[in-house]
């Protein structure tokens, strides 16, 4: 399964949410390679919003059925982030992404093993020292 972060991130943030994404995408990769969680999940997407100002940019999520990507949208909160050390910065990511696997069941999409997605991801945080 493939895992894509992203982000809707206001310029003072930008390079530490850079690192800090990466650094999670490349852990949580790895940690997943060769793994399936059913038929209907290739890509969990996750774009990160970490603005002053989040009026604009809502949390949404939404599922694409073709391409079988779970594409969610999850605020980060700005002040939280732009003061916390780079060690807590990938912590709040990975927080962020366990979120977005909670929130995945609410769409109650058929053929997807939410329980060992999340049991994986929270075993690679561990294993790691962010949960």
């Amino acid at each position: 399964m493939k895992v894509w972060l992203s982000g809707e991130i206001q310029d003072d943030v930008d390079g530490a949410y850079h690192e800090a994404s990466k650094a999670i995408r490349r852990i949580v990769e790895t940690g997943l390679q060769g793994r399936s969680y059913g038929k209907a999940l290739d890509e969990l997407s996750l774009i990160c919003i970490v603005l002053e100002d989040v009026d604009d940019y809502p949390e949404v999520k939404k599922y694409e059925k073709r391409d079988r990507v779970f594409d969610i949208r999850l605020q980060i909160p700005h002040d939280s982030f732009k003061t916390a050390s780079p060690d807590f910065q990938q912590q709040m990511v990975m927080y962020t992404l366990l979120r977005a696997i909670k929130e995945m069941r609410s769409l109650a999409i058929r053929d997807i093993d939410y329980d060992r997605l999340e049991a994986d991801v929270l075993a690679i945080a561990k294993q790691h020292g962010f949960a």
